[in-house]
Formats: C-alpha cells, sequence, structure tokens
C-alpha cells in the first residue's frame, strides 16, 4: 500500500509508530505497545491496518521476526523449569493439566512425537540413558505379549523378575500409561479392542435379530467401550448399526399410557412403567411432558387425588395394611413391601392420609414394636466371660455385635454405664491401651493391604475394614499420629508401589516437610 493511499488516521499511525521506534531504538511489540497507554494500541492497529506487520511494511519498518521462533524457545524454557522442579520427565497428562504451561499438544504441533519433545527440552525421556529406555519399553512389551494383549499392570510388572520395578516406569515416563502410550502398547491394545467389540456387537446383532444393548448378555464391557470409543453410539457406529435410541411422539406416548391404564384397571406406578419393554422409561415422559403427573393428565388417566376408585377411605387403607400383615404372618409390614403390592396404595397414601407410616400401623392395630430380648445382669456377665474365654482376651465392641449369640454392644451399655465397666463386671482385665510408633502403625496397615492383595486387585482396606480387624489398632490411632487415616494409606501405597521399607518413606516425607 503506497503511503498517498492511505487514509488520515493511518498515516497518523505511521507516523506514531516512527517516533517510538526512535524512543526506544527499537520496533516495539504488541505487547509493548498495549502495555503504555500513551502508545497506540493493538486493537487501533488492527482496525485500520487488519494487523501489525501491514503497519510496519507501511512505515518501512522491518516487520518483527515470527512470533513462532520466539514462542518455541519461551515454551521450551517453562518446559525445562518444570522438569527441573518436578525432578523427573512430566507425562503428557500432567503437561496437559498443567495451568501454567502451553498444552501437550502445542509440543506435539512443534515436533514429531513426545519423546522428541523432552529432548529438545535437554533431557532424555526417562530420565536415563537411550538403553535404558529400549529396555525399559522392550520388557513392557513382552509382557504385553505374554498377557495375551492385555494391558500389563501394577501386580504384572512388579511380580515379573525380568521387569524394572514399577517406580522405574512411573519415575522414566511420569506414569504407567504414559509408558503404554510410548511402547505403543496402548495404541495396539486399543485397536484389538476396537476389533473384538465390534464382532461382539454384530455377532449379538445377528443372534438377537435387533441392535443389542449394553444390558444384552454377553454384550461388551461398558467402561471398555468408553475407554476405547468414547460411548456406546460411537461403537455402534463403528460396527455400522444404528443407535437403539427409539423417539416416541406425544401421540405414542399418550397412547402407551391409556394401553397401560385399561390393561391394570389403575393408574401405572413408575416401576411397572419401567419394566414394561412396551412402553417408554419414565425419563422419556418426564422430559416430553414436564412431569409424569402432567402425561397422565394429558392422557385422561386418572391421578392418585382424583378419579374413581383412586380417593381411597380410612377404612379401606385400613383394611389394607390388616391383610398384608395377616400374609406376613402377623408382623408389621415394611414401605417397600407395601409399594412391591399392586393390590395396595403406595406407602405415599398412607403417609398423606394418617401422617406417617408408623402411625397408619397403630391406627390399623398393628403392633410395630420389635420383639426384644431382655437378659439379666448375670446373663450378660455370663455372655462376657463366655467370649472372653473364647477369645483369650476381653471382647471388643464390634465383636460384641458380631456375636449371634451376645446381646447388643448397647444392651450392655445401658446395663453397665459402659463396656469396660461390664468387662469389670465380668472379673476381667481391662486391655489398656497400646502406644504405637509410627513405623509399627504403618506396618501393620501394609499387612492389610498385603492381605487384600493390594498389588493385584487393586482394594484399598476401609475405616471399617480396619475397625473390624481386632488385631488392628482402630482408625482413632491413625488419625492422632498422621493427621486422618488417608494420609497413611497414601504412605503405605508408596511403600508398595515402590517396593520399599515403610521407614524408608517416612524419613521422605520427614525431609520434604523440613524442605
Amino acid at each position: 500500500m503506497a503511503e498517498n493511499e492511505l487514509t488520515e488516521k493511518q498515516r497518523e499511525l505511521v507516523e506514531q509508530i516512527r517516533a517510538i521506534k526512535e524512543e526506544i531504538d527499537s520496533v516495539p511489540t504488541l505487547k509493548m505497545l498495549d502495555e503504555n497507554p500513551d502508545w497506540p494500541g493493538s486493537g487501533k492497529i488492527k482496525h485500520h491496518f487488519g494487523n501489525y506487520t501491514n503497519l510496519l511494511i507501511c512505515a518501512d519498518l522491518p516487520p518483527r521476526q515470527c512470533t513462532k521462533r520466539y514462542q518455541t524457545k519461551r515454551i521450551m524454557r517453562d518446559l525445562t523449569s518444570f522438569i527441573l522442579a518436578l525432578g523427573r520427565v512430566p507425562s503428557q497428562t500432567e503437561v496437559r493439566n498443567n495451568p501454567r504451561l502451553p498444552s501437550d499438544e502445542i509440543y506435539l504441533a512443534l515436533y514429531a512425537d513426545w519423546e522428541t519433545v523432552i529432548l529438545k527440552a535437554g533431557f532424555t525421556l526417562n530420565w536415563c540413558s537411550r538403553e535404558m529406555a529400549k529396555k525399559l519399553v522392550g520388557d513392557l512389551w513382552r509382557k504385553y505379549v505374554e498377557l495375551d494383549y492385555q494391558l500389563p499392570a501394577v501386580h504384572a510388572i512388579q511380580t515379573d523378575p525380568q521387569m524394572e520395578k514399577v517406580f522405574v516406569y512411573t519415575q522414566v515416563f511420569g506414569d504407567l500409561r504414559c509408558a503404554w502410550e510410548v511402547s505403543g502398547v496402548w495404541k495396539d491394545y486399543c485397536e484389538r479392542k476396537r476389533k473384538e467389540i465390534v464382532e461382539t456387537l454384530l455377532r449379538l446383532n445377528d443372534e438377537l435379530k435387533r441392535v443389542p444393548t449394553v444390558h444384552d448378555p454377553g454384550a461388551p464391557n461398558d467402561k471398555l467401550i468408553c475407554k476405547v470409543f468414547g460411548s456406546y453410539e460411537k461403537a455402534l457406529l463403528a460396527a455400522g448399526l444404528k443407535p437403539n435410541h427409539r423417539y416416541y411422539t406425544r401421540r405414542q406416548l399418550i397412547k402407551q399410557l391409556q394401553q397401560k391404564y385399561d390393561e391394570l384397571k389403575r393408574r401405572p406406578r413408575t416401576k411397572e412403567v419401567n419394566d414394561d419393554p412396551n412402553m417408554a422409561s419414565m425419563q422419556t415422559f418426564r422430559k416430553e411432558f414436564g412431569s409424569f403427573e402432567a402425561a397422565l393428565k394429558a392422557a385422561k388417566v386418572p391421578t392418585k387425588s382424583t378419579g374413581q376408585g383412586y380417593k381411597y377411605t380410612e377404612a379401606e387403607l385400613i383394611r389394607q395394611l390388616q391383610v398384608k400383615s395377616h400374609e406376613l404372618n402377623d408382623k408389621a409390614p415394611t414401605t417397600q413391601q407395601v409399594n412391591d403390592d399392586p393390590k395396595m396404595a403406595s406407602s405415599g397414601v398412607f403417609v398423606r392420609k394418617f401422617g406417617s407410616f408408623k402411625k397408619a400401623l397403630e391406627v390399623a392395630g398393628i403392633s410395630t414394636r420389635r420383639a426384644r430380648a431382655k437378659y439379666s445382669r448375670e446373663e450378660l456377665i455370663q455372655q462376657m466371660r463366655t467370649k472372653a474365654d473364647e477369645l483369650n482376651r476381653p471382647p471388643m465392641q464390634n465383636e460384641i455385635n458380631a456375636d449371634p449369640k451376645m446381646a447388643s454392644a448397647n444392651t450392655f451399655k445401658n446395663e453397665f454405664g459402659s463396656i469396660t465397666d461390664a468387662i469389670l463386671a465380668a472379673g476381667l482385665k481391662v486391655r489398656h491401651k497400646r502406644e504405637y510408633t509410627d513405623v509399627e502403625l504403618l506396618e501393620i496397615l501394609k499387612r492389610k493391604y498385603l492381605e487384600m492383595d493390594f498389588l493385584r486387585t487393586g482394594k484399598r482396606p476401609t475405616n471399617k475394614d480396619i475397625n473390624a480387624d481386632a488385631e488392628m489398632p482402630s482408625t482413632r490411632a491413625y488419625d492422632v499420629h498422621f493427621g486422618t487415616t488417608g494420609k497413611a494409606r497414601e504412605l503405605v501405597e508408596k511403600a508398595l508401589t515402590a517396593d520399599i521399607s515403610v521407614e524408608a518413606v517416612l524419613k521422605r516425607r520427614k525431609l520434604t516437610s523440613v524442605n
């Protein structure tokens, strides 16, 4: 664009940029222009010239170097700093989730693969020699083939004497998922599973003569489908099948309700609608009409409070409860048993009519009190002594509740004041609380993890599991020593996955807290 073709505003911007260049002895960046309130901003430049480069050309100034080179250096420098701070090479997921770094996709747009990205940052992918990297990847692929093309998980790696421990893979690749990706195991696994899932869906489609659902016997695991395809619909499309969505018109939904009403001679319930394969789901009715009551109104089906035969009298409701109680051998029916009986009104009707279901039972003359065994003081003492002889020590509260031959722990508390007083009344010695060290607590918890085969199954002992084990201290002890039982679990899991002692984990924890 020639200078004589510029507008007055464009000429003014050209002069301003030339003056700024003379003032700072370099061509300013857009960021510098935006930060200085006395200089023209990027918005004004874009409005009059389209972009900053056009303005510099008109001002006879050299365009600034393409920002790609500058940005590449900057983002690689940021990645290097992140690696040094982390103490190992991060996985792609860690980079993606770090708000201070660009997404891993930006790095992969600059370089061919993740290994090249790490090399450009000045590190090897595995924070070790290339020979070691090849060995780790080769071992992982060998194990993958050995397991009949199943992903090698923590237990499989830990128990293989020819492979490095899991913590080596974690330090080298960031996490096990990243190791699968780098070695090509993950890509091959997904491709194989895609073929298997598609073949299974096509086979089920031929057997059932319809599009299979995730609930059909023999259908692929829905979690695996989501992991490989993203959704069940995408899996069906990959198999060349139409997603099995059923779309109903408003008229079809109304007709379904009317037919169901004619069949039952009463208003259909939620369970009856959902269990009928010829009807849409309850969610479909609510989505179309706003609520099920509105759907019934549109179908001219009587609701609970209106219509002949649905406005129950107290006498009718009482008779229903008495008949049900007689069927249950004079026991009080539960709300679930009432709701499951199609001959009875729902439990909500009883609540609205009598105020509560319990009051309805009382009005019907049905006892709501459960028969409780009454124990004398001597019987309770004898139970305590018998249990102590069986355990060779005084029983704990959970052991008392778990024994069907004994009264409940609350019964002992009500009679003696506390479990300790009941033990003393039985002439037994009270077990004093033992003081545990941090190492002892972690060792006991580690044994519990090994009992549950954590490395293979991934199952962790819950608070209930810990408190139910008479050989273990309670979760209260872990809360006092480590802040929470969850933190104690984290330390034990680190020791197990890294195959080191709990003492080493505690030392690392102390060093980290000091730093």
